[in-house]
């Protein structure tokens, strides 16, 4: 455990490092201009502050776990840094509008097939004689 505790220290070092050399490159408004430095700048504020609560001892206060789930978030600084990957991650987030209402009919349509087979089978017990087991009866208890 103190392993980890230890690595974590070093990459919210190592991240932190990164971050400032960056700022002072771009200092100050060309950094702010970028979304993607934005972006870097908070996943490494919230990491920075959930570390420091840890060794505080504030452990056990609400919010500090969801604000360690941010770290997570890490793996998408990458992006900032392949320009092919951020072409790619560009164009799925502009195609995203086009594909919205094809999205709301698919939902549409599985919640009317949904809603109809919760009428239809509401009074198809998971042992009923009548049906033969392979159907799948027994299963629907599942959900």
């Amino acid at each position: 455990d103190d392993i980890f505790i230890g690595l974590d220290v070093v990459f919210n070092a190592i991240f932190l490092l990164e971050l400032l050399v960056n700022m002072y490159a771009f200092f100050p408004f060309e950094f702010w201009k970028s979304l993607w430095n934005i972006f870097d700048f908070l996943i490494v504020a919230i990491s920075v502050l959930s570390t420091c609560l840890k060794f505080a001892g504030n452990d056990g206060l609400p919010g500090v776990s969801v604000l360690r789930l941010f770290r997570a978030f890490r793996v998408f600084r990458l992006v900032k840094r392949v320009k092919s990957l951020q072409v790619i991650v560009v164009g799925v987030l502009a195609s995203l509008p086009g594909v919205a209402n094809a999205f709301v009919l698919l939902l549409l349509v599985m919640g009317i097939w949904g809603i109809m087979g919760v009428e239809l089978f509401q009074d198809v017990q998971a042992k009923d004689p009548a049906l033969p087991e392979p159907l799948g009866v027994t299963h629907f208890g599942n959900f």
